[in-house]
Formats: C-alpha cells, sequence, structure tokens
C-alpha cells in the first residue's frame, strides 16, 4: 500500500509553474504511475519505505485531478 505524507488532502493548491514535491512511504514494493487528468506525469518503481518524487512545472489550471495508480 502507498500512502501520501498527511501534508497532501483532497481539494489542495498547488503552485502553477514550479516543481512540485510528492512524498510519502510504499509498504511493499511497487510500481507507482502519477497521473494529472489522465496524461502521466510520472512513472517509476518504489521500494518498500519512505518515497520523495518531484513533478514537472504545471501550467495554471482548475479542477485538475491528481492521481495515484499502482
Amino acid at each position: 500500500m502507498i500512502t501520501l505524507d498527511d501534508f497532501f488532502q483532497s481539494g489542495m493548491t498547488f503552485q502553477c509553474g514550479k516543481p512540485f514535491r510528492l512524498s510519502g512511504r510504499c509498504e511493499e514494493p511497487a510500481e507507482l504511475r502519477v497521473l494529472l487528468n489522465g496524461t502521466v506525469l510520472a512513472g517509476l518503481s518504489l521500494p518498500a519505505g519512505p518515497f520523495s518524487l518531484t513533478l514537472p512545472p504545471q501550467p495554471a489550471q482548475t479542477g485538475a485531478e491528481l492521481r495515484l495508480e499502482t
């Protein structure tokens, strides 16, 4: 199971035009894909334990959906 740090909540606002760091913990090794509005921003193999990844800068937008898929 993958969990994000408590800092991350539904309805968050990210700063546009700046890289954004996601961090959390992975209970067991897993493949992770990070999607923004259905477009893959990152894909990586996570070992068990804490993780951190930086997403590329994004333009200003409203109603965006950031999803993590394993």
